[in-house]
């Protein structure tokens, strides 16, 4: 007989705390955006967040200058440099 996969354990909800702040919290420890994303649906099942959510979450603790660990890298955009007309 097979046994079942271990469940991964995520961190756990404080007490009223929604999906923006537990991907702040959990992003802010330095965990990466799959991670998060899977706790976000473990811990909501009714959560429609998506990696975009996750993304600008990621945002938003670097406008509030809140530091986000080195492990969570961000997406650079990608298009033409500045100044180089069509």
């Amino acid at each position: 007989m097979a046994r079942a996969a271990p469940q991964p354990v995520y961190p756990p909800l404080a007490q009223g705390e929604g999906t923006g702040a537990y991907i702040r919290r959990l992003l802010s420890a330095g965990t990466d955006g799959d991670t998060v994303l899977a706790a976000v649906r473990a811990n909501f099942p009714n959560s429609r967040a998506t990696m975009a959510d996750i993304s600008w979450n990621r945002g938003r603790l670097k406008k509030d200058a809140i530091a986000v660990a080195a492990s969570a890298p961000v997406a650079k955009k990608r298009g033409r440099p500045a100044g180089i007309v069509a």
